[in-house]
């Protein structure tokens, strides 16, 4: 979700995290934000620091109380980053420079979200390569040393590690950064540890051979085609028999 009264960082910013993949609701008063969420629960919220229509800092506190489970809020600026004190680093994840280098937003966004950063980086190195929309150069800047953005609050305890993490190389640190959606995952593989111990995953068929073996069962069951068209045949004609029985017992 976007909370952002700057229609252009807005604009760009929605462009942008759509082609990497993510859902997105741009509002641009945070006085919206209360009806938005009876049909769009975010993950992830971006608000501006502070504009004319919306208080971000003021945004992420209400936000942290209401939802359950709340989400993970970032707060975007320009220029200088925003004093923030001991309370509101305890309901703001993370801190978003705009413009943004393109690379460092989405490390910032994939620890955010608990995911792994790699295939969003090889997206938007394929769609960078070729050009950014003009609303996506308002807010991402490419080649920049500038503009990344860091983690605060809880998500903070990361330290100057947090840039690199990798839930590859470094899984210990998963913990600290988590989404909604990788939670149900760990809970579903506790619950199912049984089912899948001994190697019972590796049972399921390669989709290469299971075509292979559908594609043989076609085969082999050709020839038995016209013996099921008979019985088929044969079936009607007996439902057929048995409804003019019925009609002809009727009293005239």
């Amino acid at each position: 979700m976007l909370v952002i009264d700057e229609i252009q960082q807005m604009v760009g910013l929605e462009s942008f995290l759509r082609r990497l993949g993510f859902d997105v609701l741009s509002l641009s008063k945070d006085s919206q934000v209360a009806d938005a969420q009876l049909g769009f629960l975010p993950d992830i919220v971006i608000a501006s620091h502070h504009g004319r229509n919306v208080d971000g800092v003021k945004l992420s506190r209400q936000l942290k109380k209401q939802m359950r489970p709340p989400p993970r809020i970032a707060i975007s600026y320009t220029t200088a980053p925003p004093a923030l004190s001991k309370d509101d680093e305890k309901s703001i994840d993370a801190l978003l420079e705009i413009p943004a280098t393109g690379e460092n937003a989405i490390r910032l966004l994939s620890q955010l979200a608990g995911l792994n950063s790699e295939p969003l980086l090889e997206k938007y190195r394929k769609f960078a390569t070729a050009k950014l929309t003009r609303d996506e150069q308002v807010v991402i800047v490419q080649g920049s040393s500038a503009g990344g953005g860091k983690l605060v609050g809880a998500l903070g305890s990361l330290g100057e590690e947090s840039s690199e993490w990798d839930p590859k190389t470094k899984p210990g640190k998963s913990a600290t950064a988590r989404s909604e959606r990788s939670n149900k995952y760990d809970a579903f593989l506790e619950n199912h540890a049984k089912d899948l111990a001994n190697g019972a995953a590796e049972k399921v068929l390669p989709r290469e051979r299971a075509q292979q073996l559908m594609k043989k069962l076609k085969e082999d069951s050709a020839s038995d085609k016209d013996l099921m068209d008979k019985i088929n045949a044969e079936k009607l004609k007996f439902a057929e028999a048995l409804f003019r029985e019925d009609e002809s017992k009727k009293p005239k």
